[in-house]
């Protein structure tokens, strides 16, 4: 099985969590997915890709007078909505936050994703013993999920002060002996606190072994107290995985996240209402209407199957003296295109046909798009 194979699985496992459970119809799916946000951080760069199922009208910048485009206009609504420049394009927005005190033996250096238009994930791990912790920053409010699985029958939940602060702490115990005959949807410790750490940021720190073991991660609710009180206003970069020579008017950054050999960037009105959440745009939400533009890249045919490309038909096109492979899509009236970036790398972009960009114009797009040092190879 394929890293293609395993995250279209590990997806539709995330979109079952959105299906009222029967009693151990989700066990198995439990039992191999381990942990929602490890789920996301994995699936996003596939799910992202297959987002891209609606028409909006774009705006594009190029030299040519008989394309339809126009110059860009960065949306100011709120700091969220706005690109960081890099020296070569602009690439997603940073988290506004960064990490401060940490338990010992957890790196310094987190990776930091874009889960949304105003929610970022800082996350940092442990070599020994395993575990991963994970940060999500975000200006909406974050309240306690509800559509989790069975993990929490498992789980204690109580409020705690947090300097002042009232916090939600929830914590599912290390059982050695589980999962067993009985508990087979129990994925091992896991612990998360929630709290406001200002008026308008809420913050919710996740503990975690990030493998297929149950063992104990030994993440105490001491060690979440010294991470949170670490956070500083300080902003964090996003990888830098793709870089953009101008975004669409009235657009910005969706979601920006990788996998292992792949990464995916969507372009999102902010204005839209689904614009507001703090949900992933990855993960259970990959079908719903709202990423006017979706670019992947990745290793060999991975870009381009990613966005739902039939790779057996395909045609290449020349244009501007470059040549571009035109795809038939798996999904009504888009059009995917995708371009090599050498190195056995190419990048993919797939586009409603509502959208009314002729081949030509989505491919000048895809051209200005290049890769940025943190791009998987």
């Amino acid at each position: 099985m394929n890293e293609i194979d395993a995250l279209m699985r590990t997806m539709l496992a995330e979109r079952a969590h959105d299906v009222p459970e029967a009693p151990g119809l989700l066990d198995g799916v439990h039992r191999t997915v381990r942990r929602h946000r490890t789920r996301r951080r994995a699936v996003a760069s596939l799910a992202v890709a297959l987002v891209m199922l609606i028409a909006a009208s774009v705006a594009w910048s190029v030299e040519r007078d008989d394309d339809r485009l126009v110059p860009t206009e960065r949306p100011s609504a709120s700091p969220s909505a706005t690109a960081s420049p890099s020296p070569k394009g602009l690439t997603a927005p940073a988290s506004p936050v960064s990490l401060g005190r940490l338990p010992d033996g957890f790196s310094s250096r987190p990776t930091v994703t874009l889960d949304s238009v105003r929610s970022w994930t800082l996350t940092t791990t442990r070599v020994s013993p395993p575990a991963t912790v994970e940060v999500q920053v975000s200006t909406v409010e974050l309240t306690e999920r509800t559509n989790q699985g069975s993990w929490r029958q498992y789980a204690t939940t109580r409020t705690i002060d947090l300097a002042g602060t009232p916090a939600t702490l929830s914590v599912v115990p290390h059982r050695p002996d589980w999962p067993d005959a009985e508990h087979q949807s129990y994925w091992g410790a896991y612990s998360e606190l929630t709290f406001a750490r200002r008026p308008g940021q809420w913050v919710r720190i996740e503990a975690y072994r990030g493998d297929d073991s149950s063992a104990d991660p030994a993440v105490t609710e001491a060690d979440l107290r010294t991470i949170a009180g670490g956070l500083v206003d300080r902003p964090t970069p996003v990888e830098d995985l793709l870089r953009f020579p101008a975004l669409p008017a009235g657009l910005t950054f969706g979601s920006l996240e990788h996998s292992s050999d792949a990464a995916g960037v969507q372009l999102v009105d902010p204005a839209s209402p689904a614009a507001s959440t703090n949900r992933p745009y990855g993960g259970m939400q990959w079908d719903l209407p709202r990423a006017p533009i979706v670019v992947v890249a990745g290793g060999g045919d991975t870009a381009a199957q990613s966005v739902g490309a039939n790779t057996d038909i395909h045609t290449a096109l020349t244009v501007d003296g470059r040549t571009v492979q035109s795809y038939r899509s798996g999904y009504p009236k888009r059009q995917v295109l995708s371009v090599s970036l050498g190195e056995g790398r190419s990048i993919a972009v797939s586009a409603a046909d509502s959208l009314g960009l002729s081949t030509e114009e989505l491919a000048r797009f895809l051209f200005g798009i290049t890769p940025g040092p943190d791009l998987p190879n």
